[in-house]
């Protein structure tokens, strides 16, 4: 067990800084070479280490975070449900998680609160409704939102809030049966929907019944409401009662690079 004392300010960004009164420290050393480091070379020390930082006050959960990404870097979260599923707090605000997998085999999934993650993206099954209502931003994973994944046409996908996959894919399907007086989409799109670089943005959606529509993207943020550079935009709907495949009202679908639409 090596301890770190505290820095002269308390600062969270020493522990793990290149300081005197850091993890690195200088050379090998955690606590630096000023206040008796341990050394952690292969030469002086084999196995493993827990270590442990001293400070004169209770760190607030944003600190506790930051300390707890920088010794174990980021995390996958997977979440398996047979129920339903909501987010009402941020996943991966103070540090990125690496990948959120969400499967439920019971009921819907909603997302509530913001959504960050990194190179692992974002994947959310279920056999019934996904509700997107706040961000989802990837930073070079795949977002794949998959409502009705047990085929038995009675999960659609909603989606009210911007979603971003900067490298990565997207890619939303769902299918519903709708013989009701209201219409409702596989798939339903009110916000953006982007990818940047050579990701490519994937919209499948099926309706079934009297006025069960495949996909529907209205009403939405302008220029490039569903919108790629270099790898393109697919959309595809089915409707096998008297309603709309597909149905855009005053949306724009761009590809500002080398993708096709």
């Amino acid at each position: 067990v090596a301890g770190s004392p505290l820095s002269p300010n308390g600062d969270v960004s020493d522990w793990t800084g290149t300081g005197n009164f850091s993890i690195g420290g200088a050379g090998d050393n955690v606590g630096g070479t000023s206040f008796n480091g341990t050394s952690l070379s292969q030469a002086s020390f084999d196995g493993e280490i827990a270590i442990v930082r001293l400070y004169d006050r209770v760190l607030t959960s944003s600190e506790i975070g930051e300390n707890f990404g920088s010794v174990l870097g980021q995390a996958d979260l997977t979440v398996n449900s047979s129920g339903e599923t909501i987010f009402n707090a941020v996943v991966g605000g103070t540090n990125a998680l690496s990948g959120l997998d969400v499967n439920s085999t019971g009921s819907d999934v909603e997302v509530n609160a913001a959504v960050n993650v990194a190179g692992n993206g974002v994947s959310i099954a279920s056999p019934t409704d996904i509700a997107i209502d706040d961000a989802i931003t990837s930073t070079g994973g795949d977002v794949t939102l998959n409502a009705d994944s047990d085929g038995s046409d009675d999960g659609g996908v909603t989606v009210s809030a911007a979603v971003n996959a900067a490298g990565g894919n997207i890619d939303i399907s769902g299918s519903v049966t709708e013989n009701g007086a209201a219409t409702t989409a596989g798939v339903s799109i009110e916000d953006r929907i982007s990818t940047t670089g050579a990701g490519a943005v994937t919209i499948v959606g099926d309706g079934a019944g009297t006025n069960g529509r495949g996909v529907e993207i209205v009403d939405g943020t302008s220029p490039g409401q569903v919108s790629s550079v270099d790898g393109g935009v697919t959309i595809e709907g089915t409707a096998s009662g008297v309603d709309r495949g597909v149905n855009l009202s005053g949306v724009e679908i761009q590809s500002t690079g080398s993708g096709n639409i």
